[in-house]
């Protein structure tokens, strides 16, 4: 719970709060660590006005354990960078049907920024998670346009609450970044469900592991270009749900996978432990855990990467690199070790030298011959 016992310091209505299991308490250390990447990438950015949150189904924003919810983490991010850099303004917007966890909520994260400089500013709402959206699609309250950075959270109960459609509205109203928690098992359940079919506004969803593809594709309205989907999975192995993140920007996917890497160590899903905490240890060092996770990746990442690129030439290392995150669980500085320069040495790649230094990897372009009919590497 940490040193401040929240509930107590402001008097929160316990019957109000909810219990935490332990993909929540994962999801919410993933989120957290990539909102700090996100900002470390934006208050380093030239001309940088606002960094802006929002979470549209915010909950109260702290559990029965005291342990702090995702709008409330962010506020404490949002009061450290506010200190930093006092020429950014901060905004947390929040939003939750339920008018009192809200306002806990909200009183919640003006308390975690209470410190910070005059640069952050809470406001929260309680509409319905779609009437939010479509609002927050149209209302000049939240900062948008060049210099405006904003990601948007949206983290439903089940399948049958979100539609698709006021989230690309909003994705097309801003330049913006999108996490959205989409429940799959809902889907797999309960495939007839008419609610769940309403949501998808007439998109034609899969009824197997594709789906959450199928939902990223819908979302990867312009500006948006990439996606990545990460999966939460219960004691007994069947999937909950899929974070789903679509970015415009490959600097945005980029921090994703860090994020990822940090929080699940290259895994390619979440599982709830069947063992109880600090019973499951590792023989590795975590770098040496994290070199044969992605060593044992490669071997796919090569073999999909000569084979969606075979018998082009001139290829950069930009597309390379896009390539790998988002098809694959590999990050940015895994693509030269464990992909890219394997494949020169095989001879499967050939590095163009467009570049006056050999060892400039990034700057250079590379040569796909076409693959071998049996796609053996």
């Amino acid at each position: 719970m940490g040193d401040v016992d929240y509930i107590k310091e402001l008097s929160i209505d316990t019957s109000i709060l909810e219990g935490k299991k332990d993909q929540t308490t994962k999801k919410i250390a993933y989120v957290r660590s990539y909102v700090e990447k996100w900002l470390l990438v934006w208050v380093n950015q030239p001309n940088i006005r606002s960094v802006t949150f929002i979470d549209a189904m915010c909950n109260a924003g702290i559990y029965e354990d005291g342990g702090l919810g995702t709008a409330a983490e962010v506020s404490k991010l949002f009061a450290s960078f506010a200190k930093q850099h006092p020429s950014i303004h901060f905004y947390l917007y929040i939003n939750d049907q339920d008018a009192k966890r809200v306002e806990t909520c909200g009183n919640l994260c003006e308390y975690l920024a209470a410190d910070a400089n005059k640069n952050v500013s809470v406001y929260w709402a309680d509409l319905e998670v779609n009437d939010f959206l479509r609002k927050a699609a149209t209302t000049n309250v939240i900062p948008g346009g060049y210099g405006n950075a904003v990601l948007l959270f949206v983290d439903p109960y089940n399948a049958r609450t979100v539609h698709l459609t006021a989230m690309t509205d909003f994705i097309r109203s801003r330049y913006s970044e999108i996490l959205f928690n989409w429940f799959s098992s809902d889907l797999t359940r309960n495939k007839n469900d008419q609610e769940i079919i309403d949501c998808f506004d007439g998109l034609d969803i899969p009824q197997d592991k594709t789906a959450a593809r199928a939902i990223a594709d819908a979302l990867k309205v312009k500006p948006m270009k990439l996606a990545f989907s990460f999966a939460f999975r219960n004691k007994m192995n069947a999937e909950l749900y899929q974070i789903i993140f679509v970015t415009p920007s490959p600097k945005g996917l980029e921090k994703l996978k860090d994020a990822l890497w940090e929080v699940f160590h290259g895994a390619q899903y979440h599982r709830n432990p069947r063992l109880p905490a600090g019973v499951q240890t590792s023989l590795f060092s975590e770098s040496e855990f994290e070199d044969s996770v992605a060593a044992e990746y490669s071997y796919d990442a090569r073999a999909d990467l000569v084979e969606a690129f075979s018998g082009q030439n001139n290829v950069p290392f930009t597309k390379i690199e896009t390539f790998v995150l988002e098809e694959t669980m590999l990050k940015a500085s895994h693509v030269l070790t464990y992909v890219l320069k394997p494949l020169i040495e095989t001879g499967q790649v050939k590095k163009d030298g467009t570049t006056k230094r050999s060892n400039n990897y990034k700057a250079d372009t590379y040569t796909f011959p076409p693959s071998k009919s049996d796609g053996t590497l």
